[in-house]
């Protein structure tokens, strides 16, 4: 259930390069023009929303203490993100060469150890981090949490693990915080 998991987190992910060679090549629904980017966005929004429900089929983990260092990555990433707009529209008119280029773009962040970064979950709120443990391993964590401001306290006690290296938080915060963060713990 996990590499199913995955495999849809990487689609998901890879999923709008997709969409800009479709809208480029004006591939659209047959009777409905152009009127396609909407459902195009659509899909791509409901594949996003999807994907995060069905993270429950992770394993569980937790990092309640040991966090040396934490930094958001979410800006650092949108260049990534960015290389799948320019691949896809540099591709010529030839639907072969995006398919081999689609696929091995897919099997390199299937492969990879690091984050599966998907700008849709930004508009939904997430926001990705670096977290340094104590022993200096770099992992990444996919949150709502918009308040973190140090690592005193801070634990992410609800996640799910995609791989050895990136989790995502079960904790919805909605954005709404009031003083002290609720992932803070009070010092004693």
């Amino acid at each position: 259930m996990k590499t199913l998991y995955k495999i849809v987190l990487t689609f998901n992910a890879t999923a709008s390069m997709l969409f800009i060679y479709l809208v480029k090549e004006e591939c659209w629904i047959p009777h409905l023009g152009s009127w396609s980017i909407a459902v195009y966005i659509i899909c791509l929004l409901l594949g996003t929303k999807i994907c995060m429900a069905l993270r429950f089929v992770l394993e569980s983990a937790s990092i309640e203490q040991g966090i040396r260092e934490i930094s958001i990555t979410t800006d650092g990433q949108i260049t990534v993100f960015l290389g799948y707009f320019f691949v896809a529209l540099s591709i010529p008119d030839d639907w072969r060469t995006f398919v081999v280029v689609y696929i091995m773009v897919t099997l390199f962040i299937y492969n990879s150890q690091t984050i599966y970064f998907n700008p849709l979950l930004c508009l939904m709120g997430y926001n990705f981090y670096e977290v340094y443990t104590q022993k200096g391993t770099r992992i990444y964590v996919i949150t709502q949490e918009k308040n973190i401001k140090g690592t005193e306290g801070l634990a992410f006690p609800r996640l799910r693990k995609i791989n050895e290296f990136t989790f995502i938080d079960e904790e919805k915060t909605n954005g709404l915080f009031a003083g002290k963060s609720k992932r803070q713990k009070k010092s004693v």
